[in-house]
This record gives structure tokens, C-alpha cells and sequence, in this order.
């Protein structure tokens, strides 16, 4: 996989030549605890934006410092370590809004425009729109029995090999078109209510 990713970033920076490039970033944590930072990057080129994984980072801890010099790290594979080239090529950038990403003295952000004063960095509309959503939500008991009602028919299934294959052959014989398998709602993952919900009301209607 390492080989794979690092052939990709070879021809990524061959296709990128000189555009600006915009940088989106998000801290993480993998089933096995591990802390790290995934990238992604946007360009224009010929009139067509471009959206494409750039790395996955382990990172040693998530403060704003290990995360700050792990990306400009990352992100001088670009410029072949070149900061200035970076600074120019690298003007704007997203991220969500944790101290450690937007602490107006020592946020990752923050040193990114304090190295080059000309960066815009925003906070993502779409993790804001979660948050908002989120927000809105606590006070709606109909919402809470929906999350419940997931969880309950989901681990039903999950538990039990002998129940999946049950519900396996019911999905056959209704002829739905196709398998469908229930997924657990995760709070972290905003798009997975909606998602899960999704494939339950597929075998329900």
C-alpha cells in the first residue's frame, strides 16, 4: 500500500506543475487508536477542480505544533522542500475548528499564516452544518428514538452469524435487489445517521 501511495504522489506532483493548491485537513483516530492527520488536496487545472487523498499521518500527539510541522512537511513533497515555493503555490486551506487547529495564538492555522501572512485558511461549512444540526437536535426526543431504534436492529444482526444469514435469505426471497447491510450510526461520522437510517427505511418501505 506504502509503494502504491507513494507511486500516486509521483504522479499527483507531475500533474500538479505549478497551480495553487488548496489543503483540507482533518485530525483522526483509527480503530486501533492510533492518532493521525489525513490530507487532501483541491487544484484547478484547465478550468476543472480537482479533489484527490494526499497522505495519511501518523502523528506522535494531536497539539497544535505536531500537527503544524508534520503537514508542512507533507506538504513540502510538493516543492521538493522548497518553503518559499510552498507559501506561493499554497494559499488556502480548511480544517474543522478544534483548539489545536484554530487557537488564534498557537493553532495549527495559525502558524500556517503566521508563515505566510497572505494564507486563508476557513473553518469547513460542512462540519459547521453538523454542528449546527447537532445542536438543533438534542431537544428532539423523536430524533433520540430513531438513534435507538438503529442501534437495537443493527447489533440484532451484528450479533449473531446465524441471524445475519437469516436475514440474508429474507432479502433473497423479497427480491429488494440486492443485499442491503445495516451500518451503525457514529457520532463522529456526520453523514452516518443519514446513511444508516437510509438502508433501514430501503427494507422497511
Amino acid at each position: 500500500l506504502a509503494m502504491v501511495l507513494k507511486r500516486r504522489k509521483k504522479n499527483l506532483m507531475k500533474a500538479l506543475t505549478l497551480e495553487p493548491i488548496e489543503i483540507i485537513m482533518d485530525e483522526a483516530t483509527d480503530l486501533g487508536k492510533k492518532q493521525g492527520l489525513i490530507q487532501f488536496l483541491s487544484c484547478i487545472v484547465n478550468g476543472v477542480r480537482h479533489n484527490f487523498f494526499w497522505a495519511m499521518l501518523e502523528l506522535k500527539a494531536q497539539d497544535a505544533a505536531t500537527i503544524f510541522l508534520e503537514s508542512r512537511d507533507s506538504l513540502l513533497e510538493i516543492t521538493d522542500g522548497d518553503t518559499d515555493s510552498l507559501h506561493v503555490r499554497v494559499l488556502v486551506g480548511c480544517s474543522d475548528g478544534c483548539a489545536s487547529m484554530r487557537g488564534k495564538r498557537t493553532g495549527a492555522v495559525t502558524r500556517f499564516m503566521d508563515e505566510n501572512p497572505h494564507s486563508i485558511f476557513t473553518h469547513c461549512a460542512p462540519h459547521k452544518l453538523n454542528l449546527v444540526a447537532k445542536d438543533a437536535a438534542k431537544g428532539l426526543s423523536e430524533l433520540k428514538t430513531v438513534d435507538q431504534t438503529l442501534k437495537i436492529v443493527v447489533r440484532l444482526f451484528q450479533a449473531s452469524v446465524k441471524r445475519r444469514d437469516a436475514f440474508k435469505g429474507i432479502q433473497r426471497e423479497i427480491s429488494i435487489g440486492g443485499e442491503i447491510l445495516l451500518i451503525n450510526y457514529i457520532v463522529t461520522r456526520w453523514l452516518s445517521r443519514g446513511e444508516a437510517a437510509g438502508r433501514l427505511l430501503k427494507l422497511i418501505l
